[in-house]
């Protein structure tokens, strides 16, 4: 082979070596919070007992049928509950850490709240909770996890929950009173109070109503003994 000929052939050896002939492969990594969106609910947490787990066990009602919450499964440990990979329905929370600290906050003060042996046991056992069976116990489950809950004085429950229970109301077809809520109570129907109108009363009155109601039921009970 002549000098020129070998010349030509490096030369096109030297062109052929310079062209990249990788493949450009494009991998699409579908992250937790891709997927999640999808679903439209949000990304898969877990919190143990130091990180609200069992403050979310004690509002399981609640968060499970006003707020979509829902879990892989509840493990036990010494201190409590860890609720493992927890999500919401995306659509009816501001994001999860705001739930988590309004139901383990009043004001700047940490709640610690304690299981209760039923219901903690059915759900631990993967049942879903009991329904509320109407909007007087859906503000009362409301005062109890999240009045209280924002900064300052504030003693108002997030608005992002009054939504959902009127959300709840709708799809439970529940009737919504109307006009402004009694704050009378009818002697002869005791026995069918709403929730609702004694969460208005002063904890003062309600504490002399009890004291009021054991000394009667005490009384009637020494009469029929005597």
């Amino acid at each position: 082979m002549s000098t020129k000929n070998a010349a030509v052939v490096n030369q096109d050896t030297e062109e052929e070596s310079s062209v990249d002939t990788s493949v450009d492969e494009t991998v699409v990594e579908t992250s937790e919070d891709a997927i999640a969106a999808e679903d439209g609910r949000t990304v898969p947490q877990t919190f143990g007992p130091q990180e609200g787990g069992n403050n979310l066990m004690s509002a399981w009602q609640g968060l499970y049928h006003l707020l979509g919450a829902r879990v892989e499964r509840w493990d036990v440990v010494a201190e409590g509950v860890v609720a493992v990979n927890l999500t919401f329905d995306a659509s009816l929370v501001p994001d999860v850490e705001t739930v988590i600290h309004d139901i383990s906050y009043k004001g700047d003060k940490f709640i610690a709240r304690t299981l209760e042996l039923t219901p903690a046991f059915f759900y631990l056992t993967g049942q879903e909770p009991v329904a509320f069976p109407d909007a007087g116990s859906m503000t009362a489950w409301m005062a109890k996890f999240f009045r209280g809950s924002g900064e300052g004085d504030n003693n108002r429950s997030p608005q992002y929950v009054k939504d959902a229970i009127v959300a709840y109301k709708n799809r439970s077809h529940m009737s919504t009173r109307r006009g402004r809520a009694p704050k009378k109570i009818n002697i002869e129907s005791l026995g069918s109070l709403d929730d609702s109108i004694l969460a208005q009363v002063d904890a003062a009155e309600l504490s002399n109503l009890q004291a009021t109601l054991a000394r009667i039921l005490s009384a009637r009970a020494a009469a029929a003994e005597a």
